[in-house]
């Protein structure tokens, strides 16, 4: 099992808080803002992921998509931690040239797979929760928790350990 997912809520706000701290820091923020970002999409993937695999195989999404929305947010951070000092305000919005409407595409995919992954990991939370698939509709709360995460991770944690506790397939889950 992921160590993200066995910390305590408590402990996960002061590692926000931190990294929001130390991300003001004029020579390191930005790879602290980006640590931050890891450690933020690392433990949506855990819960997302950790949560999938109590639901059984044959009612079980796919998680393929998931995976690859989180990975795409991480790549276009890099993406983007490297080139913005290379690419020119003038430049990246004046809306004349192929890098502008390359940046803003992905950009606006970035914000897609970062709604995506909200609603994924909190349709597996509420899912194994209610012990069976929900929709959006039904997870909506577990959605918003994530989107406002230092809020949410006092309702997202404690759910999280609820689940490993009181799960009666937890021991084989873990022995994988």
């Amino acid at each position: 099992m992921n160590p993200l997912l066995k910390l305590k809520a408590t402990h996960l706000f002061l590692l926000l808080i931190l990294v929001t701290l130390l991300s003001e820091m004029e020579i390191f923020g930005n790879v602290i803002k980006f640590i931050g970002l890891l450690f933020y999409i690392s433990w949506m993937y855990s819960i997302g992921s950790y949560m999938n695999s109590f639901i059984p195989e044959k009612s079980r999404p796919s998680i393929t998509y998931f995976q690859i929305s989180c990975l795409f947010i991480v790549l276009f951070e890099i993406f983007t931690y490297l080139t913005i000092g290379y690419i020119s305000d003038d430049e990246l919005f004046q809306f004349n040239g192929y890098k502008s409407y390359l940046f803003i595409l992905f950009g606006l995919y970035s914000a897609w797979s970062m709604l995506y992954i909200f609603s994924f990991a909190a349709r597996m939370l509420e899912s194994v929760i209610e012990g069976k698939i929900t929709t959006l509709n039904k997870s909506i709360k577990g959605f918003f928790c994530f989107w406002f995460f230092p809020i949410g991770i006092w309702y997202i944690q404690p759910a999280v350990h609820r689940v490993i506790e009181n799960h009666p397939n937890n021991a084989n889950i873990a022995n994988k």
